[in-house]
Order: structure tokens, then sequence, then C-alpha cells
């Protein structure tokens, strides 16, 4: 339990960012699982075994028709853990069998007409996450750490700061629309009894409003 604990300490706590450990921590748990082996066990084997069982997991990404991407985000999971438990794979080696990089779909914006689509059928909660990311521009991954002081709302729009108090941090705007739908969303957080402060989340959990006396 000790190795356990240690081996995992020391891929989990030298990750810098929350939305990197999230992905690290799927990916390798995807890979374990596929090799039916368990992390410490995977750390003290020999090189060779590991070097291969690596081979293969890429062959198998591949076959899968995974898109580059996520086999180099997966590798890298898997060399971070080496890495920060003093295994020495060839990582030049390993790379080669990843192949060309390939796109499983076109990246493009969605339009104004596929937006209005989804605002039509939100909830005010997801109204304002959709609004959050199709004025701002921030990536899905940054709504988990935004904080209500990381806003600064006004009539005409507002400003937020992404990725607050990290070497990340950069300063977007947002709509007057956005603004509103964000205000409205904190408002009602405050009326259903949630105490609103600069240390809340601008997006919470969904939860579910208990009224007295009421029927269904």
């Amino acid at each position: 339990m000790q190795s356990l604990n240690r081996v995992y300490f020391n891929f989990a706590n030298s990750l810098k960012s929350l939305e990197t450990r999230r992905k690290y921590e799927y990916n390798l748990r995807k890979f374990l699982i596929s090799n039916k082996i368990r992390i410490e066990e995977f750390v003290s084997l020999p090189v060779f075994d590991i070097e291969n069982m690596l081979i293969d997991y890429i062959a198998k990404m591949k076959n899968e028709q995974l898109s580059t991407s996520y086999i180099n985000t997966t590798l890298a999971a898997i060399k971070h853990l080496c890495v920060m438990n003093d295994v020495r794979i060839n990582k030049e080696k390993i790379g080669k069998f990843v192949g060309e990089c390939t796109k499983l779909h076109e990246d493009r914006p969605y339009t104004h007409e596929e937006i209005l689509q989804l605002l039509n059928v939100c909830d005010l909660r997801m109204r304002t996450l959709v609004l959050l990311l199709a004025s701002t521009g921030m990536r899905i991954g940054a709504l988990p750490t935004l904080k209500v002081s990381d806003l600064d709302l006004d009539q005409s729009g507002g400003k937020v700061k992404v990725y607050s108090g990290t070497p990340d941090e950069y300063i977007t705007f947002m709509t007057p629309e956005c603004s509103k739908a964000v205000n409205h969303y904190l408002e009602f957080r405050n009326r259903s009894g949630e105490k609103i402060t600069d240390d809340s989340p601008v997006i919470r959990e969904q939860f579910v409003i208990f009224m007295e006396n009421n029927h269904f």
C-alpha cells in the first residue's frame, strides 16, 4: 500500500494544473485497465517490457482509429508516470510508432444558428455556461477554476480573468447578453439559499430546489 501511495503521489502531485491531472488520470486509468495491471506493478516491470506494453497499446489505439492527439495525450500521461518514478524508457523509440498526425474531425467554431439551437433548450445554468464559452472563447477546462472574483460585469458586457493566479492567467471579454445571463444565474442561486462570495464558483454543480408546501 505504501508503494502504491508513493507511485501515485509522484505522478499526480507533480502535475501543474487540475485539468492536466484529470486528463492524465483518465488516460492512465484506461491504459492500466486495458493491460490488467496495477500502477505499482507497471513501474516495477523491466524497461523492455514497459516499452513493449506501450508499443502494443499504441497499435491498439490506432486500430480503434483514435486521433493522434488522443494517443499523444495518453503517452504523455504514461511517460510522466515513468519519469516521476525513475523509470527510464526510450521515448524516441516509442514515439516512432505513433505515425503521422491524423484528425478525425474538422475543427471549426459553432455557427450562430447552432449556438441559438443550444440556447433554446438550455436551463439557466447551461445557458450561462454556453454563453460564457461562446462569448469569451475560453476552454471548457477553465470553467471549474472560475470564481466570482474573476468576473467584472457591467451593462455593456464585462471582463473575465481566466486561470487567475497561475502563469497562464489572461483577460478576456464577454457580451452584454452573457453578462446578463451570469448575473441572472448568480441571483437565482442567491435566492435559492446559496451564499455567494468572491470565492464561489461561477458555474456550480446542478442542484434541486425543494419548496415548502409544494405538492407534486
